[in-house]
């Protein structure tokens, strides 16, 4: 079955920031803000480090392992590769991040 098929609930949204709470130390990451939807996520992030592809990377794997490991699947759960595209002004970010859902701001300073 495609991935689109399958809806997170409550449990696996809350495990998802879990883990992105944990990547912000583990990479040294800066979030100033995400948008967690039934298929796909936004993500607003910075980091003084060239790690922003590793840190993504881990974040997904890291998801979809929980994700197949808790409704007993297979496979991938994320379609598609992402776009990283670095932003000058957060304001410009901020309002991309509004308009799709409610932002968060989980950064530790």
């Amino acid at each position: 079955m495609p991935a689109n098929e399958f809806s997170p609930v409550k449990h696996d949204y809350r495990e998802f920031v879990r883990l992105l709470e944990a990547s912000i130390e583990r990479f040294a990451v800066a979030v100033h803000g995400f948008v967690l939807m039934g298929n796909h996520f936004h993500l607003m992030a910075q980091t003084r480090r060239a790690n922003l592809s590793r840190w993504l990377h881990w974040l997904m794997v890291s998801y979809t392992v929980y994700f197949n490991w808790r409704h007993q699947r297979s496979g991938y759960f994320f379609q598609g590769q992402g776009a990283l595209r670095p932003v000058e002004v957060l304001a410009l970010c901020s309002g991309a991040l509004i308009s799709e859902g409610k932002t968060t701001s989980l950064s530790k300073g």
